[in-house]
């Protein structure tokens, strides 16, 4: 009978460490983001680009992220952290031409958009608050089909 328990138990714990792989290894915190997204807003400096890039594209699985503007393409991972008032996202780029380059940002996510605030000229310093304002670049992006 102990045996049986033990047996069970350990198959118990092993079903518990794969189901992250089997639900698509998605890290705590990145699960609304994934998918596909077209940039629909963006605003520098507390100042809003009219129109918008209209041929920016960001798509994310799991931790990774493939951003074309363009015809160019650029990948990278993604490190969230959900605990703060604010959720952050260290953005690494890690092909393209931004290779090397992490970006410390804030975001939200309410339904199908997500806000990225991300500094405008120091890379090291991390907005406080998804907000556009001198020193920050939103992007605001709506999730496609």
């Amino acid at each position: 009978m102990r045996t049986q328990f033990l047996i069970a138990l350990i198959g118990s714990a092993l079903l518990a460490v794969s189901l992250p792989a089997i639900a698509g290894d998605v890290p705590m915190g990145l699960e609304k983001l994934q998918g596909n997204w077209k940039m629909v807003a963006l605003a520098v400096d507390g100042k809003a680009i009219v129109p918008p890039p209209s041929n920016q594209k960001l798509a994310i699985k799991g931790d990774k992220f493939t951003y074309t503007p363009g015809s160019e393409e650029h990948r990278g991972v993604y490190k969230v952290d959900t605990e703060p008032k604010v959720a952050t996202l260290d953005i690494e780029f890690t092909e393209g031409k931004r290779k090397g380059t992490t970006l410390l940002a804030v975001f939200e996510v309410k339904g199908d958009t997500l806000r990225v605030c991300m500094p405008s000229s120091d890379p090291k310093t991390r907005p406080d608050a998804v907000v556009s304002k001198k020193g920050t670049i939103v992007e605001t992006w709506k999730k496609t089909k």
